[in-house]
């Protein structure tokens, strides 16, 4: 019954007895996996959470599109060659720019507020970053992230501009709800979905596959920060397990499950390995 289905790693596994007696029918979208009744021989089955071999690839914490740093830079030129206010063109490449640079989730960036960020604070800090809490957070979660003191000071020099882009047009009373990100045109709050559409229409427009959205950046984040831990432990000489990696990822993702970033941490494990390799095959032909 098990031979085209997979269980996790090192998975419990319960043995019962069944007797000379058929299974029902076991039916998929996918025709190959399609099974059908047959008898079983043995008296004993195997009970086993049932995975396709292919079930990662097919699942929602799939890897998925990854854009490099050129491809992030095109996305920002095409937003500030718009023809539209200086405040909109600014505000979308800095809600990229919070995704790439600190892997918040859309729904966290939608509701930054202006007291999470103090300008005189972050002017006086000595550390290279600051920490905020989003109000908002998958979950519920309440995880602070750092963000770069040159991102956050971009932040405050956002919240200017767009104060004196409300006053010019006498909406500053539309500002009372204090979220950083919002409409150029009625001066609301900027909503999760609105973003995504935006961005997902330029990413297109780009060449990504379709589909893709903000979330990407984030991938690139999670990308970036595992293969700078991996460099982090092998100079030091510490524990480069997938999992001991996972779970320092997770911590900075905001995240509670560090097995959600296993396929990240296994291919940068791999690009490594191959690396390491294509140095060695050089140094001996030397």
């Amino acid at each position: 019954m098990s031979e085209n289905v997979v269980g996790p790693k090192d998975c419990a596994v319960e043995m019962g007895t069944l007797g000379n007696q058929e299974i029902p029918t076991r039916r998929n979208r996918r025709k190959n996996y399609l099974r059908e009744s047959r008898k079983v021989a043995s008296r004993e089955r195997l009970s086993m959470p049932l995975l396709y071999p292919d079930a990662e690839g097919r699942g929602r914490l799939k890897t998925g599109f990854v854009p490099s740093r050129d491809f992030v830079d095109m996305v920002v030129e095409c937003l500030m060659k718009r023809e539209s206010s200086q405040y909109r063109n600014l505000r979308d490449a800095l809600i990229v720019d919070l995704a790439v640079e600190v892997g918040l989730r859309v729904g966290s960036i939608a509701s930054l507020k202006v007291s999470d960020f103090d300008e005189r604070l972050i002017e006086n800090t000595l550390e290279s970053t600051v920490s905020i809490t989003p109000s908002v957070q998958k979950f519920s979660y309440e995880n602070s992230f750092d963000v770069p003191v040159w991102l956050a000071l971009r932040v405050c020099s956002l919240i200017r501009i767009r104060d004196e882009y409300a006053r010019a047009r006498g909406a500053m009373a539309a500002l009372s709800h204090q979220h950083i990100f919002v409409s150029d045109r009625t001066f609301g709050p900027l909503k999760s979905r609105s973003i995504s559409q935006l961005l997902s229409e330029i990413l297109s427009s780009l060449g990504a596959p379709k589909g893709t959205s903000i979330h990407a950046f984030r991938g690139l984040f999670c990308t970036e920060e595992v293969e700078r831990e991996i460099a982090h432990r092998v100079e030091k000489k510490m524990d480069t397990s997938a999992a001991s990696v996972s779970a320092v990822i997770a911590m900075r993702m905001g995240h509670a499950d560090p097995n959600s970033y296993f396929s990240y941490v296994s291919r940068a494990m791999s690009r490594r390995a191959a690396q390491d390799r294509a140095k060695r095959l050089i140094s001996t032909q030397k």
